[in-house]
């Protein structure tokens, strides 16, 4: 292994994101309940990044449009838990009213779209990524309410695949931009809309992340592989494309990544 494989791996091994999520979509589902609910404490204090992964993968591939919806919102939940903040400190209730958006619309506005539309363009996204074609998958992701940029549309793909895709918000973008023209390919606001030229960056953002996980695993896993945080063994598991993302988002150092590849 090389220097910049043991930065990338001890900077995966010290990313730390709690692994919550919502365990029921409450409000119309369940009576008395007006919002999405929250795994408990007792719940969370069993979840690790394998269950966790496990969870929202199925959900996010059931045939059931409802559990389809529970996946939407539980990611969402996760991602607006942490604050943007240095510290990244907890903002549940945040997390709970912007879950709560994607179950029943924006405030003011005509309410949800309907649940078969939203199921259809989560599978249409599932199909695309099953296909290599990242980009083309995020568009699809996009056409949901609350996932229209790239941050919270890629962390649904993730969520699906986190073998082949990773996240792309702010942070990385702001890295990438830091890391100077070498890496100008891969670099596109998340938050300011969608386009081709955005999907086109995020395709090659994904077949970097997998580049560099494959490059990692050609070292032997026993040798290369990450220690899960939370897990209940201290067995090193094979890099995902996610992981090399992680990774990239503690350290912000693009060294990590190798070298581009378009």
């Amino acid at each position: 292994m090389e220097p910049d494989d043991f930065s990338l791996q001890t900077a995966r091994n010290q990313y730390q994101y709690p692994w919550v999520y919502v365990d029921a979509l409450g409000g119309h589902m369940v009576r008395g309940v007006d919002h999405p609910r929250p795994a408990t404490e007792a719940q969370l204090a069993l979840m690790t990044d394998t269950l966790w992964v496990e969870r929202h993968r199925r959900l996010l591939s059931a045939a059931e449009d409802d559990k389809v919806l529970l996946g939407l919102v539980s990611v969402n939940y996760w991602g607006y838990y942490g604050s943007s903040s240095v510290e990244r400190r907890p903002t549940p209730a945040r997390a709970l009213a912007r879950a709560r958006w994607v179950r029943d619309g924006r405030p003011n506005t005509n309410g949800p779209v309907p649940l078969a539309a939203i199921a259809a363009q989560v599978r249409l996204a599932r199909d695309r990524v099953g296909a290599g074609h990242f980009g083309q998958a995020l568009q699809a992701i996009n056409q949901v309410p609350e996932f229209g940029q790239m941050s919270f549309g890629s962390k649904v793909l993730m969520a699906m695949a986190p073998e082949r895709c990773g996240v792309y918000d702010s942070i990385i973008f702001a890295s990438l931009q830091d890391a100077g023209p070498r890496w100008a390919g891969y670099v596109a606001h998340p938050n300011q809309g969608m386009n081709g030229r955005k999907a086109d960056v995020y395709q090659r953002w994904c077949e970097l992340l997998a580049h560099r996980a494959q490059t990692m695993n050609a070292h032997g896993v026993e040798v290369s592989g990450w220690h899960p945080s939370g897990e209940r063994d201290t067995r090193r598991q094979a890099w995902r494309a996610v992981d090399v993302e992680r990774a990239f988002f503690h350290t912000k150092d693009a060294a990590v990544l190798g070298v581009p590849i378009h």
